[in-house]
């Protein structure tokens, strides 16, 4: 088995883990045939966790296949999977008494679970810091007009879930946030590629 496949192997387990908890929390109300009580809320934040964490999975299989086995390569991506998986368990109440009560559950642990799915991305980009330092330094038009206001803007939308009082705003912002998760995976990453086509030259 070679570095990548042993670090990788462990990484997806333990984001294997956060995704089971995401479902397994979804799965309580199957199975108490409570689906009607899922507020829109929760079901954006859990939607949101669940890909986040698959979208983390899919860029270090491909981005992180020339880690070095050290724990200050793997600092960083192991903490990152280990903060997902604590704020997975968060996202759904783990006693059935709080199944009715959804609302208010989310109000109290909303702020944690944002806040720790921002340490988490903030943890994404410290891992692809190299990259981004590369883009910068070699004046990729994708670095300048699509990563780094993608990711302004993106970072202020956690800020704006993590701040969001009432049920409108929270469902706002976590659909925002829900859509800038999928966006750079748009056509297999079709608007950056076409900034460098284009404009690389220039």
């Amino acid at each position: 088995m070679d570095k990548f496949s042993l670090f990788f192997a462990f990484y997806s387990l333990i984001l294997g883990l956060a995704v089971t908890e995401v479902l397994h929390g979804f799965a309580q109300f199957v199975r108490a045939h409570a689906l009607h009580k899922l507020g829109g809320q929760t079901v954006l934040l859990a939607a949101f966790t669940f890909l986040a964490i698959t979208a983390t999975w899919i860029d270090a299989f491909r981005a992180l296949r020339s880690v070095e086995l050290t724990v200050e390569s793997l600092g960083a991506p192991i903490l990152t999977s280990t903060i997902y998986y604590v704020a997975a368990v968060i996202v759904f109440p783990s006693r059935s008494v709080d199944l009715e009560h959804l609302d208010d559950y989310y109000l109290q642990h909303k702020k944690l679970v944002i806040g720790l799915l921002l340490a988490a991305e903030l943890l994404v980009n410290f891992t692809f810091l190299p990259m981004m330092v590369q883009g910068y330094r070699e004046g990729q038009p994708s670095f300048f007009y699509f990563y780094l206001p993608f990711h302004v803007v993106q970072k202020t939308a956690y800020v704006g879930a993590y701040l969001a009082r009432s049920k409108r705003s929270n469902i706002v912002w976590l659909a925002v946030l829900i859509f800038l998760i999928l966006f750079p995976y748009w056509d297999q990453g079709a608007i950056p590629q076409f900034l460098d086509r284009t404009y690389s030259a220039l």
